[in-house]
């Protein structure tokens, strides 16, 4: 404000000598025949002049004076090259390179950016013309990453704004270390819904596997869903009941994504046909007092058994499970004194 006001003086009396110059011969400005009183007007008029262009000199030099100095900002990024989910630390360093308004430590924050995006903030530190910042992250995913550290202007300090950037290089080494598949319940029975669940983990770094894991019966995809999780552990879960019996090799194929390499793993589901109740022979019917029937089916499978004493408004209660071993499995129900008649049914639990 200052400068502005000293210019605009300056200029006023300028102006303000040629209006007066401009209604006078310059051949009349010491002419010894005029009054005294014309001498002396004279005389202001060229000492206006002189101040005004004195005042200009003098303001170009304050102008200069009062300038805010120059910076300049170099960023470095270390580890560099680093890996997915490792931790990178930022050094920002402002160096002040005219004195004109002083010699003040930098002093402020510096933005790290990329691109657009913020990725944080660190504040100054340091002595002389030289101050220095950082700045930590472990969020870069895998490539190249342009990051720029902007330092803003500081009229405390009477210091220019100045920005610096670097090539960060992520590389995407960390590698899916196992990719799991279960189904339940396994075996399972025509048109029950069974469960695939498909878990990625990685043995190294914090980030998370992301993408699809595509689930197949041999060749023929069945569906595609997203993993969804945190830290080493990201899973994908797909339901069917669509089955036919028989043996099934279902696959999870994982793609990986910028920061883990793919994996494929399988598992093999065992689809039976509905287990039978053996109406026939010694085992059905009361036996030691308990009444009971032999069960069939595929190995493995676990059976519900529930029982209601009326079909035509059934209320099923569960009264056993059964694991058959060896393709059968004995029930018995010890409640049949209490109920005149009863009705069973067979499920998976």
């Amino acid at each position: 404000m200052k400068t502005k006001l000293r210019f605009t003086c300056g200029l006023a009396l300028l102006g303000a000598a040629a209006t007066a110059a401009s209604q006078s011969s310059v051949s009349s400005l010491f002419n010894p025949s005029r009054s005294d009183s014309r001498n002396q007007f004279n005389g202001k008029l060229w000492l206006a002049v002189f101040v005004g262009c004195a005042m200009l000199l003098l303001d170009a030099r304050l102008a200069q004076g009062m300038s805010y100095d120059t910076s300049t900002t170099t960023v470095s990024g270390s580890p560099n090259p680093s890996t997915s989910g490792q931790t990178v630390t930022f050094n920002a360093t402002v160096t002040r390179t005219t004195t004109h308004s002083g010699t003040g430590t930098p002093a402020g924050t510096v933005t790290f950016l990329e691109g657009a995006t913020t990725l944080g903030t660190g504040t100054l530190s340091g002595s002389g013309l030289v101050a220095i910042t950082t700045f930590s992250t472990n969020g870069l995913s895998g490539g190249s990453h342009t990051i720029t550290a902007s330092y803003a202007y500081n009229s405390s300090i009477q210091l220019n704004s100045s920005s610096g950037t670097c090539t960060q290089t992520v590389n995407s080494t960390l590698n899916v270390t196992t990719i799991a598949i279960s189904g339940s319940p396994n075996p399972s029975v025509t048109n029950q819904s069974v469960t695939f669940t498909a878990t990625v983990t990685h043995s190294g770094g914090t980030a998370t596997p992301s993408g699809n894991v595509v689930f197949r019966d041999g060749a023929t995809a069945l569906s595609t869903n997203a993993l969804s999780g945190s830290g080493a552990n990201a899973t994908a879960v797909f339901d069917t009941s669509a089955l036919a019996i028989g043996s099934h090799t279902i696959a999870a194929e994982y793609a990986g994504d910028s920061n883990f390499s793919g994996r494929t793993n399988s598992v093999v589901q065992t689809v039976a046909g509905a287990p039978q109740v053996q109406t026939r022979g010694a085992s059905f019917g009361v036996q030691a007092n308990q009444f009971g029937f032999n069960i069939t089916g595929t190995s493995g499978l676990v059976i519900a058994v529930d029982a209601c004493t009326n079909l035509s408004n059934p209320v099923w209660s569960p009264v056993g499970t059964n694991t058959l071993t060896g393709g059968s499995s004995y029930f018995s129900d010890p409640q049949w004194t209490n109920y005149p008649g009863r009705f069973y049914r067979l499920r998976s639990p």
